[in-house]
């Protein structure tokens, strides 16, 4: 479980098939404002990298499924413009993901 104050965020990055669990030090309304800004895990490549408050952790694949590992009624999906948002509540966020290169 996260500390107080702190989501648990699960991101599915797509591309190279990983699971991340972004511990995020704030509130719902503040992770929408930080995902539509683009201060969020949004790299194409490597979602660790950026500017975003928090933690991103690499958990296994079989995490998905874990009961209790992510704060209920949130989770993040990293791709492509088209294929990248963040669903809070059932209410879905679109992203703009970064293609920088690994380095």
């Amino acid at each position: 479980m996260g500390s107080k104050g702190e989501l648990r965020i699960l991101v599915v990055q797509e591309y190279g098939y990983r699971t991340w669990l972004w511990h995020y030090p704030g509130s719902r309304d503040e992770l929408v404002h930080d995902w539509l800004s683009g201060h969020a895990p949004l790299n194409f490549f490597d979602p660790s990298r950026g500017a975003y408050r928090g933690k991103l952790v690499r958990v296994a694949l079989a995490a998905r499924r874990t009961t209790g590992l992510a704060t209920p009624g949130l989770q993040a999906h990293v791709h492509a413009n088209d294929d990248t948002y963040l669903n809070v509540d059932g209410v879905t966020y679109p992203g703009r993901v970064m293609f920088s290169t690994p380095g």
